[in-house]
């Protein structure tokens, strides 16, 4: 049976600032809208306290700051125009209109599932940019993640 990749997941190092510019580089974060389903960042020592969306045009000014301790993300891309839609495991996300989900768990660990395969590779990419360890493609034979959150 051939093996379909799904995502990847990372360990991100402590010392890269601004992490998510680094992660989402060369992504068209415009074409979409991001919907913040958890969230805990840290930025000049107080709680950020995000919309439910950002729109895309927002992503960067919202999420990029330089010293942010991203503690928990977890975020879904929806292109514009289109319905969030609830999404509980892989089979939900496939199902619905989301392109990315994007999650990063007790500071260092990101894991990435996208729709398409050019927006997942220049993940990949990104990650080796901003020496991230133990790189791990998901594939459907796999993927122990069952649910799609972080708490």
């Amino acid at each position: 049976m051939r093996s379909i990749m799904r995502g990847v997941e990372f360990k991100r190092t402590s010392d890269v600032e601004a992490p998510l510019s680094k992660l989402f580089n060369k992504i068209n974060l415009e074409e979409y809208n991001w919907v913040v389903l958890e969230n805990e960042i840290v930025r000049n020592n107080v709680n950020l306290d995000l919309p439910d969306v950002i729109y895309g045009e927002q992503f960067k000014e919202v999420l990029f700051g330089q010293n942010d301790m991203i503690i928990f993300l977890n975020i879904q891309a929806y292109p514009k125009n289109s319905n969030p839609a609830e999404i509980a495991n892989y089979n939900d996300y496939l199902n619905s209109e989301c392109e990315i989900v994007f999650l990063i768990t007790d500071l260092y660990w990101v894991e990435v599932y996208a729709k398409n395969k050019n927006i997942l590779y220049q993940f990949i990419e990104n990650g080796d940019q901003c020496l991230c360890k133990d790189n791990k493609i998901r594939t459907d034979q796999q993927d122990g993640r069952t649910r799609f959150t972080i708490w």
